[in-house]
């Protein structure tokens, strides 16, 4: 009889073990799971991309900006010409009539705090004579014109003539030519709109 109820009582007391582990495991299992749960109900934000395009005049090129958070990639078709990182009231546009009638150049415009500066690239991504991968239109331009303010850039004229437009306190509507390759800008007696 005691060997009965020593066998008995080894015998129970293996059912609590297995048991009280069972319960134990499926507790671990629930909180793994609750915890996989909290994961997927809550993703991490990710920014959203934003694509502004032109096609050039024939259709064979593309030029865009890709906007991801802070950071803005310059594409020509699938070459990369450049990435920069946006500050937080940076703006990075491709205009209409961006590019140029022979494919050879585009201009952008970049805002920050509500003032507009445009640049000049080449579509194949070379830099120009002086080293840079684009020119900055409004800075020549200040220095030739300190009394005119560059207000816009309509387009091109020829492959390599951009409408410029200006103000100053006296004259509301002025217009210039800038031509890519000498760097020069050549006033107009008509204004371009």
């Amino acid at each position: 009889m005691k060997k009965i109820l020593g066998l008995t009582f080894f015998v129970a007391m293996i059912g609590v073990l297995v048991g009280w582990g069972m319960e134990r495991k499926q507790k671990v299992q629930d909180k793994q799971e609750d915890t996989l749960e909290i994961m997927a109900v809550e993703p991490l934000p990710t920014p959203t991309a934003r694509v502004m395009e032109q096609v050039s005049p024939d259709g064979r090129m593309m030029v865009s900006v890709n906007i991801k958070g802070e950071q803005a990639g310059i594409w020509v078709g699938d070459l990369m010409l450049m990435t920069k990182r946006l500050e937080p009231e940076e703006e990075l546009l491709v205009p209409f009539n961006a590019w140029s009638p022979d494919n050879k150049y585009f201009f952008l415009e970049r805002k920050i705090a509500g003032e507009s500066e445009f640049w000049v690239m080449k579509a194949t991504g070379e830099p120009f004579v002086e080293g840079g991968i684009y020119r900055v239109i409004a800075e020549p331009f200040t220095l030739a014109y300190p009394e005119l303010t560059l207000v816009s850039v309509t387009g091109w004229a020829s492959p390599t003539l951009l409408i410029i437009n200006a103000k100053s306190e006296n004259e509301p509507k002025i217009s210039f030519w800038y031509e890519v390759p000498s760097k020069q800008f050549i006033r107009l007696s008509s204004y371009f709109y």
